[in-house]
Protein backbone atom coordinates (compact mmCIF):
# COMPACT_ATOMS: atom_id res chain seq x y z
CA UNK A 1 0.00 0.00 0.00
CA UNK A 2 1.70 3.13 -0.69
CA UNK A 3 2.05 5.73 1.80
CA UNK A 4 -1.05 8.90 2.49
CA UNK A 5 1.51 11.66 1.57
CA UNK A 6 2.66 10.07 -1.79
CA UNK A 7 -0.91 9.76 -2.63
CA UNK A 8 -2.27 13.20 -1.92
CA UNK A 9 1.30 14.35 -3.43
CA UNK A 10 0.39 12.75 -6.77
CA UNK A 11 -3.75 13.60 -6.56
CA UNK A 12 -2.60 17.52 -5.55
CA UNK A 13 -0.12 17.36 -8.83
CA UNK A 14 -3.23 15.71 -10.69
CA UNK A 15 -5.47 18.36 -9.98
CA UNK A 16 -2.76 21.26 -10.82
CA UNK A 17 -2.32 19.73 -14.01
CA UNK A 18 -5.46 19.56 -14.81
CA UNK A 19 -6.17 23.09 -13.89
CA UNK A 20 -3.34 24.03 -16.13
CA UNK A 21 -5.09 22.81 -18.99
CA UNK A 22 -8.18 24.11 -18.60
CA UNK A 23 -7.48 27.40 -17.87
CA UNK A 24 -4.76 27.29 -21.07
CA UNK A 25 -7.89 26.20 -22.90
CA UNK A 26 -10.04 29.02 -21.80
CA UNK A 27 -7.35 31.28 -22.45
CA UNK A 28 -6.85 29.97 -26.12
CA UNK A 29 -10.57 30.34 -26.76
CA UNK A 30 -10.93 33.53 -25.06
CA UNK A 31 -7.90 34.88 -27.25
CA UNK A 32 -8.67 33.53 -30.52
CA UNK A 33 -9.30 35.32 -33.80
CA UNK A 34 -12.90 35.23 -35.97
CA UNK A 35 -12.21 36.29 -38.97
CA UNK A 36 -16.26 36.04 -39.42
CA UNK A 37 -16.56 38.43 -36.33
CA UNK A 38 -13.41 40.76 -37.64
CA UNK A 39 -15.23 41.20 -40.78
CA UNK A 40 -18.73 41.51 -39.28
CA UNK A 41 -18.08 44.45 -36.90
CA UNK A 42 -14.62 45.85 -38.55
CA UNK A 43 -11.46 45.46 -37.06
CA UNK A 44 -11.74 48.13 -33.78
CA UNK A 45 -14.97 47.02 -32.96
CA UNK A 46 -13.68 43.17 -32.82
CA UNK A 47 -10.41 43.85 -31.10
CA UNK A 48 -11.97 45.91 -28.11
CA UNK A 49 -14.46 43.19 -27.83
CA UNK A 50 -11.32 40.64 -27.38
CA UNK A 51 -9.63 43.43 -25.28
CA UNK A 52 -12.48 43.41 -23.13
CA UNK A 53 -13.86 40.10 -22.73
CA UNK A 54 -10.00 39.75 -21.55
CA UNK A 55 -9.89 42.41 -18.71
CA UNK A 56 -7.74 45.13 -20.86
CA UNK A 57 -9.12 48.42 -21.53
CA UNK A 58 -10.04 50.32 -24.19
CA UNK A 59 -9.83 54.35 -25.36
CA UNK A 60 -11.39 55.24 -27.88
CA UNK A 61 -9.93 58.48 -30.17
CA UNK A 62 -11.80 61.86 -29.07
CA UNK A 63 -12.93 60.10 -25.58
CA UNK A 64 -11.54 60.74 -22.31
CA UNK A 65 -12.19 57.20 -20.30
CA UNK A 66 -11.37 54.15 -20.97
CA UNK A 67 -14.08 51.34 -21.55
CA UNK A 68 -13.86 48.48 -19.92
CA UNK A 69 -17.67 46.70 -20.71
CA UNK A 70 -18.91 45.36 -23.31
CA UNK A 71 -22.59 47.17 -22.49
CA UNK A 72 -20.45 50.66 -23.38
CA UNK A 73 -19.77 49.53 -26.87
CA UNK A 74 -21.30 51.56 -29.57
CA UNK A 75 -24.18 49.75 -30.75
CA UNK A 76 -26.11 51.18 -33.11
CA UNK A 77 -24.52 50.41 -36.72
CA UNK A 78 -24.37 53.30 -38.28
CA UNK A 79 -21.65 54.89 -36.22
CA UNK A 80 -19.60 51.84 -35.58
CA UNK A 81 -17.01 53.08 -38.11
CA UNK A 82 -16.46 56.22 -36.72
CA UNK A 83 -15.01 54.15 -33.38
CA UNK A 84 -11.14 53.94 -33.59
CA UNK A 85 -9.04 52.21 -30.31
CA UNK A 86 -6.40 55.11 -29.26
CA UNK A 87 -5.25 53.89 -26.72
CA UNK A 88 -4.94 50.12 -25.10
CA UNK A 89 -4.19 49.03 -21.14
CA UNK A 90 -3.80 45.84 -19.95
CA UNK A 91 -2.84 44.79 -16.09
CA UNK A 92 -2.46 42.08 -13.85
CA UNK A 93 -6.40 41.13 -14.22
CA UNK A 94 -5.99 40.85 -18.17
CA UNK A 95 -5.16 37.91 -19.79
CA UNK A 96 -4.38 38.86 -23.29
CA UNK A 97 -2.00 36.34 -24.86
CA UNK A 98 0.15 35.96 -27.93
CA UNK A 99 -2.32 34.43 -30.29
CA UNK A 100 -4.54 36.93 -29.71
CA UNK A 101 -2.61 39.48 -31.10
CA UNK A 102 -4.09 39.03 -34.44
CA UNK A 103 -6.63 41.05 -33.36
CA UNK A 104 -4.62 43.94 -33.66
CA UNK A 105 -3.98 43.91 -37.23
CA UNK A 106 -6.09 46.93 -39.20
CA UNK A 107 -6.75 49.07 -36.02
CA UNK A 108 -4.84 51.82 -37.95
CA UNK A 109 -4.90 54.66 -34.72
CA UNK A 110 -3.41 52.39 -31.26
CA UNK A 111 -0.72 54.60 -30.55
CA UNK A 112 -0.28 53.95 -27.07
CA UNK A 113 0.33 50.63 -25.75
CA UNK A 114 0.40 49.58 -21.71
CA UNK A 115 1.25 46.21 -20.28
CA UNK A 116 1.92 46.21 -16.89
CA UNK A 117 2.36 42.87 -14.78
CA UNK A 118 0.19 40.75 -17.63
CA UNK A 119 1.29 37.52 -16.23
CA UNK A 120 0.45 35.94 -20.02
CA UNK A 121 2.76 38.40 -21.88
CA UNK A 122 6.09 36.55 -23.25
CA UNK A 123 8.22 36.70 -26.01
CA UNK A 124 5.60 35.60 -28.57
CA UNK A 125 3.54 38.38 -27.95
CA UNK A 126 6.37 40.98 -28.15
CA UNK A 127 7.15 39.45 -31.61
CA UNK A 128 3.26 40.67 -32.51
CA UNK A 129 3.62 43.87 -32.15
CA UNK A 130 4.66 44.35 -35.37
CA UNK A 131 0.57 44.79 -36.48
CA UNK A 132 1.33 48.16 -34.61
CA UNK A 133 4.19 49.18 -36.07
CA UNK A 134 2.85 51.95 -38.33
CA UNK A 135 0.66 53.46 -35.26
CA UNK A 136 2.56 52.65 -32.09
CA UNK A 137 3.93 56.09 -30.92
CA UNK A 138 3.98 55.20 -26.64
CA UNK A 139 4.66 51.57 -25.15
CA UNK A 140 4.89 50.75 -21.61
CA UNK A 141 5.85 46.88 -20.59
CA UNK A 142 6.19 46.18 -16.98
CA UNK A 143 7.06 43.63 -14.60
CA UNK A 144 6.01 41.15 -17.72
CA UNK A 145 8.55 37.95 -15.97
CA UNK A 146 8.08 36.18 -19.26
CA UNK A 147 9.50 39.04 -21.54
CA UNK A 148 13.33 38.25 -22.09
CA UNK A 149 16.55 39.59 -24.43
CA UNK A 150 14.42 37.82 -27.01
CA UNK A 151 12.08 40.17 -27.64
CA UNK A 152 14.68 43.05 -28.01
CA UNK A 153 14.92 42.49 -31.72
CA UNK A 154 10.75 42.71 -32.29
CA UNK A 155 11.17 46.14 -30.37
CA UNK A 156 13.20 47.28 -33.05
CA UNK A 157 10.62 46.96 -35.41
CA UNK A 158 8.23 49.57 -34.08
CA UNK A 159 9.88 52.47 -36.54
CA UNK A 160 6.82 55.24 -35.28
CA UNK A 161 7.69 55.17 -30.94
CA UNK A 162 8.46 58.10 -29.11
CA UNK A 163 8.70 56.81 -25.62
CA UNK A 164 9.70 53.11 -24.85
CA UNK A 165 9.14 52.82 -20.89
CA UNK A 166 10.66 49.36 -19.76
CA UNK A 167 10.66 48.26 -16.29
CA UNK A 168 11.77 45.23 -14.01
CA UNK A 169 11.60 42.80 -16.90
CA UNK A 170 14.03 39.62 -17.40
CA UNK A 171 16.83 41.63 -19.80
CA UNK A 172 20.29 42.37 -18.66
CA UNK A 173 21.40 44.20 -21.83
CA UNK A 174 19.29 46.75 -23.86
CA UNK A 175 22.14 47.98 -25.92
CA UNK A 176 20.33 46.67 -29.16
CA UNK A 177 17.16 49.29 -28.40
CA UNK A 178 19.61 52.51 -28.18
CA UNK A 179 21.56 51.21 -31.02
CA UNK A 180 17.98 50.63 -33.38
CA UNK A 181 15.16 53.09 -32.28
CA UNK A 182 14.40 56.15 -33.94
CA UNK A 183 16.78 58.95 -32.22
CA UNK A 184 14.20 60.61 -30.97
CA UNK A 185 13.10 57.42 -29.08
CA UNK A 186 13.20 58.16 -25.78
CA UNK A 187 14.22 55.18 -23.45
CA UNK A 188 13.70 54.57 -20.07
CA UNK A 189 14.80 51.31 -18.42
CA UNK A 190 13.99 50.60 -14.61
Amino acid sequence: MLPAAFCNTVLQSHKTCHLLVKRTFINYVFNRVSDKRRKEVGPDRACAEWLMRNGAFIRWIGQSEFVSHYNLLPLDKKIEGTFYIEEVKADQNASIMYYGFRHFEGCNHINKLTLDNVKTIDDRAIKRLNYLQHTLKYLYIGDCKEVTAESLPYLTQLQKLKLLHLKNLNIKDYTLLEEKLPPDCKITIE
